[in-house]
């Protein structure tokens, strides 16, 4: 009895040993600010699987930067049966080097009824 208790007590410190030498290091040196060698997300298309191959084009949201790389233009297009069934876009502007637009204006194109819509705020 004093044999298992001496080998179970013996593993349980073995396992707690190799578990708290398998820990990984904590890095906390970030890169601060603006990379310049980061990804821009250029365009993101959705398939609808239902249709045809060439007509399977569902919706296409496609990103637009300026020269510092800040999203100036969004622009969603839905596709149909028979092209282009709706398009919807924004332009934002900017004062200087600001991240957040202080204007805002945005377009939508119902292909089906030819229906123009134009918001701004």
């Amino acid at each position: 009895m004093y044999m298992k208790t001496l080998i179970g007590l013996f593993a349980i410190l073995i396992l707690l040993a190799s578990f708290s030498s398998c820990q990984k290091n904590v890095v906390d040196d970030f890169p601060n600010g603006f990379q310049n060698d980061s990804s821009y997300l250029k365009k993101v298309i959705s398939f609808d699987t239902t249709r045809p191959a060439g007509l399977d084009t569902g919706i296409v949201h496609e990103y637009f930067y300026d020269n510092l790389k800040i999203v100036i233009k969004p622009l969603f297009t839905e596709y149909g049966v028979g092209g282009v069934q709706y398009t919807h876009t924004s332009r934002f502007y900017y004062l200087n080097v600001d991240t957040l637009p202080f204007k805002m204006v945005e377009s939508a194109i119902l292909i089906q009824t030819a229906a123009l819509l134009i918001l701004s705020q």
